[in-house]
């Protein structure tokens, strides 16, 4: 059916549908059916897809290996020097305990006593990006080791004589006896008597010889008179042990004579005729020596003590040498030769010589006497050069017990944990070592103490890899030594020396230089095979020996010795 085409109606605004005079003919389109279009928008929807895919996961991609690529370069250094961290603190945990765990073995356990202790060799890793950083267990130098020296004053001890009231002389001489006990032997012609005068105190002791007399006596008291006389030449030696005694001793055909004196308050003569050599010794305080001499005579006085006098008679050609040394015979164990000024207040007269004073301090406080020659000296100090005073040098040589535990750290400096001498240290390469336990060598006040680990064996095993090493020690032995003991002291101004020989010098010199002593403790520090070199303030290598000596004033001392064998499994 023909359907004409719309016309709109005049004056309504409409256009016409169909073909006008003024538009041309009419083209209709054909339009595509709507399945066929809705294929081809879907699949232009799917191209879009497949383009916005592998852009997505290379973006993904990027965003992991960026993760990854910040967790390499800051977060894990970071965990792993914290990890290398904790177990540098944990080594130096472990290392103190042991320390603490062989003193307190060796202070109250019985010998066979074991204690061990885990050494955690590597740090934790974090896997799989990191391993562990590794360390190793190492002996220490084996030249390695600590020493105390020091000497000892003992008692006072003068010449005894032997036994007691014993001798003898020939059956020409007589003897005379108090209570049993010679005390004087006659000699009518030459003779040669030995004896021990010992009878007890306020007595008058004697030997006479009308002719040539060679004698060595002894006289062993208190405030009496010896009188020792010869008519013939003299030739002898006497000694006299006590106070306020006074001794003759007259020859008139020449002497050649050595006398001793040990006491105080003694008055001592001496006179001869002829030719006469006197050597004396005179020890102790208050002490009165007068030599005459008709003939040419040597004279050599040689006085320990203080407030003695020496008055010489001599002839024209004589000689005289008087030697004046400060002694405090009242507290022999603290004897120190010379001792501060004490040789000033001994004093000479008479015919002119010469006198030398031993001073430590010297202050000459009076006038010369006129024609003497006066000689200072100020020679060092010794408890050795006090005559009849005990002394003992205590030398020991070099013991220790020493390891180190090496760190081999990737994310912090490398590192060295020393068990060193019973103290721990921690050292870096270019770095000061210094200890972080405190080794037990303490000096407080005037008292010392020292206590020091000595391993049986210097070779430590070697236990190197990422496991736990255990350290074993069992005590074997211990000493421990305390003076003042056994009437032996420390001598006026005497000196301990500790020494050591570590690769950690400068951490020994720190720590004993700041012990808390009354007089501060000295301390020298340099390089084993090179005396000359101070030690460097960086650590280098374990290789390389410090030596150190630390020197202190101390009136007591305690060293405490523990023996211990080691094992590492």
């Amino acid at each position: 059916m023909f359907t004409p085409p719309f016309m709109p109606m005049s004056g309504s605004g409409a256009r016409a549908c169909g073909p006008t005079a003024s538009s041309g003919p009419r083209v209709t389109r054909v339009r595509p059916a709507t399945g066929a279009v809705l294929r081809r928008r879907a699949f232009r929807r799917r191209g879009r897809r497949g383009q916005v895919a592998p852009v997505a996961t290379i973006l993904g991609l990027l965003l992991v290996v960026t993760y990854i690529a910040n967790y390499i370069s800051t977060t894990l250094p970071a965990q792993m020097a914290s990890n290398d961290t904790e177990h540098l603190l944990q080594v130096e945990n472990q290392l103190g305990r042991l320390a603490a765990l062989a003193k307190a073995v060796a202070e109250g356990a019985a010998p066979g006593t074991q204690v061990s202790q885990p050494v955690v060799l590597a740090s934790e890793g974090v896997p799989p990006f990191a391993v562990p950083d590794p360390g190793q267990l190492v002996p220490a130098n084996s030249s390695g080791g600590a020493a105390v020296n020091f000497t000892l004053t003992g008692p006072f001890n003068p010449p005894s004589g032997g036994k007691a009231n014993a001798g003898h002389y020939p059956t020409t001489c007589s003897n005379s006896t108090t209570s049993g006990k010679v005390t004087g032997i006659a000699c009518t012609v030459a003779a040669t008597v030995t004896w021990n005068f010992s009878a007890g105190n306020g007595l008058r002791y004697t030997v006479a010889d009308v002719g040539v007399l060679t004698s060595t006596l002894n006289f062993s008291t208190n405030k009496s008179i010896v009188a020792v006389t010869a008519t013939g030449t003299a030739t002898g030696t006497a000694t006299v042990v006590g106070s306020n005694d006074t001794v003759y001793v007259n020859t008139t055909g020449g002497a050649t004579e050595t006398l001793t004196i040990v006491g105080s308050y003694d008055t001592i003569a001496l006179s001869n005729t002829l030719l006469g050599t006197f050597h004396l010794l005179v020890v102790g305080n208050h002490d009165t020596v007068t030599v005459t001499s008709t003939g040419v005579s040597t004279v050599r006085l040689t006085g320990y003590g203080s407030s003695n006098g020496y008055t010489g008679t001599l002839s024209a050609g004589s000689t005289t040498n008087v030697y004046w040394n400060g002694f405090n015979i009242n507290d022999p164990v603290s004897a120190s030769c010379p001792y501060k000024n004490l040789a000033n207040t001994n004093t000479i007269a008479g015919t002119a010589g010469t006198v030398t004073y031993n001073n430590t301090d010297y202050a000459h406080s009076g006038g010369n006497v006129s024609g003497w020659t006066y000689v200072w000296n100020n020679p060092p100090t010794s408890s050795t050069d006090c005559p009849y005073v005990a002394f003992n040098n205590v030398t020991q040589s070099l013991q220790g017990a020493a390891f180190d535990v090496d760190l081999f750290n990737t994310y912090i400096p490398q590192a060295i944990v020393g068990f060193d001498q019973g103290g721990v240290v921690f050292a870096q390469p270019s770095g000061t070592p210094e200890f972080i336990e405190q080794p037990a060598v303490v000096v407080n006040g005037t008292n010392a103490t020292v206590f020091l680990p000595v391993f049986t064996s210097t070779s430590v095993p070697v236990k190197g890899d990422e496991g736990i090493a255990t350290v074993v020690l069992r005590l074997v032995a211990t000493l421990n030594q305390s003076w003042p003991a056994g009437g032996f002291y420390y001598g006026t101004n005497a000196t301990t020396k500790f020494t050591v020989i570590s690769p950690f010098g400068v951490a020994w010199q720190s720590y004993l230089e700041g012990q808390p002593a009354t007089t501060p403790v000295t301390a020298t520090c340099t390089v084993l095979n090179s005396p000359a070199t101070p030690c460097g303030t960086a650590f280098y290598r374990t290789s390389t020996l410090d030596k150190v000596v630390a020197t202190f004033t101390v009136t007591k001392i305690t060293i405490e010795y523990a023996l211990f064998s080691m094992q590492v499994v």
